[in-house]
C-alpha cells in the first residue's frame, strides 16, 4: 500500500504515516472543521477479500465504538472510500509500552508497573463486561500518553481478522511472545486469555524479559503451551514474593486456574504491594537488562505478526504463521539430543595449566591422561549410539510424520492432523482426528467443536462429502450454547452452504 501522507480521507487530511503492521497503516490526520487530529487505522487491502468482510467489519466496528472507558483509545467513527477500509480513532500524543520497554536500561520502576498494569486490566475488565475480548494483548497495543494516560488501542481488530478468509480454517490470530497456551493451540479463547497476556507484560516489566523467546513464533508458542514458567525471582530475586505470587497465578497453563477477571486480577496486584515500600529496581542490574532488550529484537517479528501477513519494513517480517502450531522437531528428540550436549560440556576434563613437571607428579599426570583417554572413549561411544537412535528411529519417524495410532492426547492427535493435511494426507488425518474425537469428553462439547469442523475440511478434500456434511453439522451441533464459538458455528454453516449447494 503507497503512502496516504498528503491525500484525503473522508473529512480527514492525513499527514504522516506513525507506524506499519500486519493488518493495517495508521496515520496522523486532522479534521480542518473540528480542528481535532485523530489517528486513522486503514485496513490491509488483502483483508478486505474475505467473503461478506464488509458486513463484518461494519459489525465490528460498531461494538467498538460503543466502548466508552477513559482507558480504551475512542473509536469516532469508521468508514470505506476506494476500497480501502479504515477506522478514525483519538489520537494519542505519546508512544507504546514498547517503545517504553525498548528504550529502558532496566526493568521499569514498580510504581509505573502498577499503574500500567492496574489502568490496563481496567480497560479489559470493562471491555468483558461487554461482552467483547481483545485477543491481541501486548505492549505495542498499550499507548503511553504524554499526560500520564495508560489506554488500550485495537480492540476488535484481531476478532475482524479471525473471520476473514485467511483464518477461517484455523490460522492463529494473535502475538506469540503474549499469546495463551488455548490460543497457541486454536482453541477457544475467553477472558482469562486475555489476563495471561497482561500476565506476560507484566512479566517483561518486572524481569526486563519475556517468559519465553525462541528464534521463531511456532517454537515460542510451543514453549507457552509444554515449558514450565521460569519463576520470576530467578531472574530478579529483589521481586516481592506477593508479585510472584501474582505473576504466577496469572500465567497458570490452564485458564480454570487464572484469576476469574481482570478485576480480580487488579485486586490481587493491590494486595500485592499494600502496606509494603515497594523497591526500585537495582540499577546494578542495568547491563544485564540492557543486554536483554537488545536480544528482543527478535520479538518484534512476533508483534509484526499478528498471523496473516508481516509488516513488509521489517527486515525479518516475512515469517507467518499460517496454521495452528505444528513443530517440525519431535520433542524427545531435541531433548536428548540437548541434554546429550550438556552431559559432555558438563563432564568433560578441564584443561589445567602446566606447572612444575617433577617425578612426584609423574603418576599423577599419567593417571589423568588415562582418565580422559577414557571419558573420551565413553563419550564417543555415547555420540554414536545418540546418532544411530536418530538414524533408526527419530529420522524415519520425522520425515513420515508419524501414525495417527501414536498421538496420545486431543492435543497430539490435532497437531498430527493438521501436519498430515499440510503433507497431503487427508485419509490419515482423518484417523488423526478420529482418535482425537475418542479423547474428547462427551460432555465437553463446546472447546472441542473445531475438530468436528476440521475433520470436515479433511473429508470434503477426499470428496467424501455426506461424511463432511455429517462432520460440520456435528461442529455446529456442538457449538450450542456458547456464544463465544459464534465464529466457529459461522464458519461451519458456510462450508454446509458450499457443500449443499455442489
Amino acid at each position: 500500500m503507497a503512502t496516504l501522507a498528503g491525500q484525503t480521507l473522508g473529512k480527514y487530511q492525513v499527514i504522516e504515516r506513525l507506524g506499519r503492521g500486519g493488518m493495517a497503516e495508521v496515520y496522523k490526520a486532522h479534521h480542518p472543521q473540528l480542528e481535532r487530529y485523530a489517528a486513522i487505522k486503514v485496513l490491509h487491502h488483502f483483508l478486505a477479500e474475505g467473503k461478506d468482510f464488509t458486513a463484518r467489519f461494519q459489525r465490528e466496528a460498531k461494538a467498538i465504538a460503543t466502548l466508552r472507558h477513559p482507558n480504551i483509545v475512542q473509536v469516532y467513527d469508521f468508514e470505506s472510500q476506494d476500497d480501502l477500509y479504515y477506522m478514525i480513532m483519538e489520537f494519542v500524543d505519546g508512544g507504546t509500552l514498547k517503545d517504553r520497554l525498548l528504550q529502558s536500561a532496566a526493568p521499569l520502576p514498580y510504581a509505573e508497573i502498577v499503574q500500567i498494569v492496574q489502568d490496563t486490566a481496567s480497560a479489559l475488565g470493562y471491555a468483558h463486561r461487554q461482552g467483547m475480548l481483545h485477543r491481541d494483548i501486548k505492549p505495542a497495543n498499550v499507548l503511553l500518553g504524554k499526560d500520564g494516560r495508560v489506554v488500550l488501542t485495537d480492540f476488535g481488530i484481531a476478532r475482524i481478522l479471525s473471520d476473514t478468509q485467511f483464518t477461517a480454517t484455523g490460522t492463529l490470530v494473535g502475538t506469540p511472545s503474549y499469546m495463551s497456551p488455548e490460543q497457541g493451540m486454536g482453541l477457544h479463547v475467553s477472558a482469562a486469555s486475555d489476563i495471561y497476556s497482561l500476565g506476560v507484560i507484566l512479566y517483561e516489566m518486572v524481569t526486563g524479559k519475556v517468559p519465553f523467546d525462541s528464534d521463531t513464533p511456532l517454537a515460542v508458542i510451543h514453549k507457552h503451551i509444554n515449558e514450565p514458567l521460569p519463576r520470576p525471582r530467578s531472574l530478579r530475586p529483589d521481586i516481592p514474593p506477593a508479585l510472584e505470587a501474582v505473576i504466577q497465578k496469572t500465567l497458570e497453563k490452564d485458564p480454570a486456574q487464572r484469576y476469574a477477571s481482570a478485576d480480580e486480577f487488579k485486586n490481587a496486584l493491590d494486595e500485592a504491594f499494600e502496606g509494603h515500600l515497594v523497591p526500585e529496581p537495582d540499577a546494578r542490574r542495568a547491563p544485564a537488562a540492557a543486554e536483554a532488550r537488545s536480544s528482543e529484537s527478535r520479538p518484534e517479528v512476533y508483534d509484526k505478526a499478528t498471523i496473516a501477513m508481516q509488516a513488509e519494513d521489517d527486515p525479518i517480517s516475512k515469517q507467518t504463521i499460517a496454521s495452528r502450531p505444528t513443530v517440525a522437531m519431535e520433542p524427545d528428540e531435541a531433548d536428548l539430543a540437548e541434554k546429550a550436549t550438556v552431559a559432555m560440556e558438563a563432564e568433560a576434563p578441564k584443561p589445567q595449566k602446566s606447572q612444575m613437571v617433577s617425578k612426584s607428579k609423574s603418576g599423577q599426570t599419567s593417571q589423568t591422561a588415562t582418565q580422559a583417554k577414557r571419558t573420551k572413549l565413553i563419550f564417543g561411544i555415547v555420540g554414536a549410539a545418540i546418532l544411530a537412535l536418530l538414524l533408526i528411529w527419530g529420522i524415519p519417524k520425522l520425515s513420515s510424520g508419524g501414525s495417527a495410532t501414536e498421538c496420545v492426547s486431543i492435543e497430539e492427535c490435532q497437531i498430527l492432523a493438521e501436519e498430515l493435511l499440510r503433507n497431503g494426507d487427508a485419509t490419515a488425518a482423518v484417523e488423526a482426528l478420529d482418535v482425537a474425537l475418542r479423547y474428547a469428553d462427551a460432555e465437553a462439547h463446546p472447546p472441542h467443536a473445531h475438530l468436528w469442523c476440521l475433520r470436515g475440511e479433511a473429508l470434503a478434500s477426499l470428496e467424501r462429502f455426506d461424511e463432511a456434511i455429517w462432520s460440520f453439522e456435528d461442529c455446529q451441533g456442538w457449538t450450542e450454547g456458547d456464544p463465544g464459538m459464534e465464529d466457529l458455528r459461522v464458519f461451519a454453516q458456510e462450508q454446509l452452504d458450499m457443500l449443499h449447494s455442489r
